[in-house]
């Protein structure tokens, strides 16, 4: 598994920290709100990630503001590439549906919200506090793949279009994260920008 950790982090920068997450499930193998990028370095840990079935990263500062936006459906993905052709060349990766783009933020950004359209939930801004997939198989039974692979776009959050109907505001707001996903390992109230 050490090739598949050495190839996660060229794909998205040696300072990213990844966790271990058992084989098939989203769920992290253990506590992983104290990992930093120390632990990258420390033998024990790495042997956990070698032999871990799935992998993900973790966002935000504690991987030098790495983000992920994840999309549930093509349909949502395409709107956003449209309207952000200029960044959309990035890192891409995929589960069962849609797609996850990589970036690595300059700047302030907002902590995790849901991604809205007509009211329907199609996708999440993953950051501070949350984690994304990147390898093994997904609950359902299809492999993590990347789609694109190519380095990770440095972008502001200012300069991300949000296309019309999508429900993302952009100013500080709060809203109440009541289930667990990938991006949280507790079911809490998150303050986030939207």
């Amino acid at each position: 598994m050490k090739r598949h950790v050495d190839k996660i982090r060229g794909l998205v920068g040696e300072d990213a920290v990844l966790i271990a997450c058992g084989f098939g499930t989203k769920k992290s193998r253990g506590k992983w709100r104290n990992i930093t990028s120390l632990d990258m370095h420390d033998p024990g840990y790495l042997d956990q990630l070698y032999s871990a079935g799935n992998l993900a990263v973790i966002l935000g500062s504690v991987s030098k503001n790495l983000i992920s936006i994840d999309f549930d459906n093509d349909s949502a993905l395409l709107d956003f590439q449209e309207a952000n052709s200029d960044i959309s060349n990035t890192l891409t990766t995929k589960g069962v549906r849609g797609a996850n783009l990589w970036f690595r933020m300059d700047g302030d950004y907002p902590s995790l919200f849901k991604i809205k359209r007509h009211d329907a939930e199609i996708g999440e801004f993953r950051s501070e506090g949350g984690y994304t997939m990147i390898h093994g198989e997904h609950p359902d039974g299809v492999e993590y793949s990347v789609v694109k692979r190519v380095p990770v776009v440095t972008v502001r959050y200012e300069g991300i279009v949000w296309p019309v109907g999508y429900d993302c505001c952009t100013d500080v707001c709060v809203t109440e994260r009541t289930e667990r996903t990938e991006s949280t390992d507790e079911s809490v109230g998150v303050a986030v920008g939207c």
